[in-house]
């Protein structure tokens, strides 16, 4: 057999290994969660694709979410059960096949309820029993455990206690942490409920998960007894996958309670003050006033003003969306008005400490007005 026939052979095979390199093509089709859908809290969220795979084998197909890996799939049917935790998702499936290639889906939204508008935090209070994606890492010395506690007064439902076993020197020694990748030009306002009982420094920062652990904002805090915290505000001008939102909780031994978690991201929140109008012209005295006093304990008083005749109905929510208690529900005259709320819901018990909204839609026969404001419970 001669060279030429040699040659041939390895020309032919190299053009396969080519032609299997460059038609090699995964597409992915999605079948659920459709875009936009909405979901309760802790209920089975299923994802599902159907995969054509052309000129190579499928090694595995993968699930992301907000930057977190969500499941591995290595052969058919295509789908994976998760249980929803609130929050906002911006999901897609990647597709790698036996040579590395990755394929990726289009990235869509979903909604598991309740969510606060804006809040880009997932599971900011820790319901479904579950800590995810929420880690606690000890560096240096410091180390400690955590748990979900319904002890504190902080919410309805449970918080999470983080139990500081090791204080080491530096505050930074233990981490409660969240990956959040941080986007330039975007406005994040912090808050969260926290509770100790002994005064606490602590600080919360955005930084790089992994070497240079770059900080692109930190805010120091003493916690003493039970309440709100922020918001504080980041201007970012940075983007960066790599960031976390992190607690910095050593330096001491004393234990904290941590709730109610939020991360407002301006460019996409409906929860700050605002007037929403659902008619072409607004008169000016429509008029929702800042109650007084803001915080307050025991009782606050709302003032409000109409332009004219309209049916009102002024009603508390707290900051993931569920009513608390409506205190006008009625035909309300032109002029001004005032309404008192005394931290009660509509069952007659006390609602936690927190930050509330506090809304007035006032509807005449041609539009439906409506305004808000925020107000803060401190116990």
């Amino acid at each position: 057999m001669n060279k030429r026939y040699y040659w041939l052979i390895a020309i032919i095979f190299c053009m396969s290994i080519l032609s299997s390199m460059l038609f090699a093509e995964i597409t992915i089709d999605i079948n659920s969660p459709l875009p936009s859908q909405r979901f309760e809290k802790c209920t089975p969220i299923l994802f599902s694709a159907n995969l054509d795979i052309q000129g190579s084998d499928l090694k595995d197909l993968r699930i992301f979410a907000n930057g977190f890996q969500i499941r591995r799939i290595t052969k058919a049917p295509y789908e994976y059960e998760w249980d929803g935790y609130p929050g906002y998702y911006e999901w897609y499936f990647v597709a790698t096949d036996d040579d590395g290639n990755a394929f990726y889906s289009d990235t869509t939204v979903f909604i598991v309820e309740p969510w606060v508008e804006g809040n880009l935090l997932l599971n900011s209070q820790f319901d479904c029993d579950n800590r995810w994606p929420w880690v606690l890492n000890g560096y240096e010395g410091g180390a400690g455990s955590f748990l979900l506690d319904d002890y504190a007064e902080l919410s309805e439902g449970a918080a999470i206690l983080i139990d500081v076993t090791a204080a080491g020197s530096l505050n930074w020694h233990l981490q409660f942490s969240h990956l959040f990748p941080i986007k330039s030009g975007h406005t994040y306002e912090i808050s969260f409920m926290a509770e100790t009982f002994a005064a606490k420094d602590i600080q919360i920062s955005f930084q790089q998960a992994n070497d240079p652990y770059t900080v692109y904002f930190a805010e120091d805090m003493t916690i003493d007894g039970a309440g709100l915290y922020g918001p504080y505000t980041f201007n970012c001008v940075n983007d960066d996958e790599t960031v976390s939102f992190k607690f910095m909780l050593a330096g001491n031994s004393e234990a904290i309670y941590l709730d109610n978690i939020l991360i407002i991201d301006s460019s996409i929140s409906g929860v700050e003050e605002k007037q929403e109008v659902h008619s072409l012209t607004v008169p000016e005295s429509f008029v929702m006033a800042s109650n007084y006093p803001n915080p307050f304990n025991s009782q606050t008083q709302i003032s409000y003003s109409i332009a004219e005749n309209a049916f009102v109905e002024l009603s508390i929510y707290n900051m993931i969306g569920e009513k608390q208690i409506t205190l006008v529900h009625q035909e309300m005259t032109q002029g001004q008005h005032e309404i008192s709320w005394n931290g009660m819901n509509a069952n007659g018990k006390e609602v936690p400490s927190g930050m509330y909204l506090y809304k007035l839609d006032a509807r005449t026969p041609n539009a439906t007005h409506s305004v808000s404001n925020k107000v803060l419970l401190l116990k």
